[in-house]
């Protein structure tokens, strides 16, 4: 007797598997700080990030930070993500710190490994993917900057600024070229300009091998790029 095949929703699903048990790992691991149960308080979590982000998301803040090094610019403070996304985000809604430092760093390790899993599923099997993404999101440098919070949401952009552009590359077109025009700033507004650059040049390079089209319209599509790019990062520069 032969065996009927399995839903096209479960083979959907196994395919995903390390993806959702990367998911379902770090969901426990942060799951008494999701609660509001324990807090990340390790390294200046307590006496800067969590205050100040408490003072900003609530909408009653000083543009002076007394907290750190004497006192700075909070808008020319990178790790306070002044024009940010997600900060703004969370400012819009009015989030208390605890629970939305965890959750927010929660939801930024989710969408970044899922990022990572279709960046690697152009490339390889579901299996291999899955190992990737769980060395990217569950590795010791990653949760041990759950207490520098502006670096992890930094580094879970990566990987969706190389799909955008790997993307872009290989099946071109407007929203695709918009989207990596959005994606590429947003490590440097998130907190990490080294990075940014870093990724900047790694794009630039990905494009150029996996490009399908003429090197000339590539480079005139990609000026278009950069500049859309420099205008959405230029706040946080001037």
């Amino acid at each position: 007797m032969l065996a009927s095949a399995p839903p096209s929703w479960l083979q959907a699903l196994r395919r995903k598997l390390l993806l959702i048990t990367a998911w379902v790992t770090l969901t426990v691991l942060l799951w008494p700080a999701l609660i509001g149960r324990d807090i990340l308080g390790f390294r200046d979590m307590l006496h800067n990030y969590a205050p100040m982000r408490e003072l900003f998301w609530q909408g009653d803040i000083s543009l002076w930070n007394d907290r750190a090094f004497g006192g700075s610019s909070v808008l020319a403070d990178l790790v306070q993500q002044p024009f940010y996304l997600g900060q703004l985000l969370m400012r819009a809604i009015h989030a208390p710190a605890w629970p939305g430092i965890p959750i927010r760093l929660w939801i930024h390790e989710l969408l970044g490994m899922a990022a990572i899993w279709r960046l690697l599923r152009r490339f390889v099997p579901p299996d291999a993917a899955g190992i990737g993404t769980v060395a990217f999101g569950l590795c010791g440098f990653s949760l041990a900057n759950f207490s520098n919070p502006q670096w992890v949401c930094a580094q879970m952009w990566a990987p969706t600024v190389l799909l955008a552009a790997d993307a872009w590359a290989v099946e071109g077109g407007f929203a695709r070229g918009c989207l990596l025009a959005v994606c590429l700033p947003q490590p440097l507004l998130a907190g990490d300009p080294l990075l940014c650059g870093l990724l900047g040049l790694t794009s630039a390079a990905w494009v150029v091998n996996r490009r399908t089209r003429p090197l000339s319209r590539i480079a005139a599509e990609g000026a278009l790029i950069a500049a859309a790019a420099a205008v959405i990062v230029s706040p946080q520069l001037v």
